[in-house]
């Protein structure tokens, strides 16, 4: 049916498409490894980037924390300075802070019912 010659050239086709696809695959193999590895160098990039700053903002958030800590401290030792120093009065202050609060919050709970 077909001349020998033209099986020839089909079979000489078909080994020609067969190189081209594997060709075509190797080349699309090697661009997609390239943009896997593109990627995974961006990406940690971005992770070591990220790692900095939330190291860097616990390290700042440490100093806030322990700056307002040794503010606290300081005038909790005022006051207790304070208080020692003059008890008295400071008794005399604490009875009418409580007075006060208390008569305000008997206030509000008469006000509600």
């Amino acid at each position: 049916m077909f001349s020998n010659s033209t099986k020839v050239a089909a079979d000489v086709t078909e080994a020609s498409a067969e190189n081209d696809l594997k060709s075509t695959a190797k080349a699309v193999k090697s661009s997609a490894k390239k943009i896997y590895d593109h990627v995974t160098d961006d990406l940690g990039h971005y992770a070591d980037d990220a790692d900095h700053r939330v190291r860097d903002l616990t390290h700042r958030a440490r100093d806030q924390f322990d700056a307002a800590k040794g503010r606290f401290d300081d005038a909790r030792h005022r006051i207790n300075d304070r208080i020692n120093d003059k008890p008295v009065p400071s008794a005399a202050i604490a009875l009418g802070v409580g007075l006060v609060l208390g008569l305000l919050l008997a206030g509000s709970r008469s006000s509600r019912y």
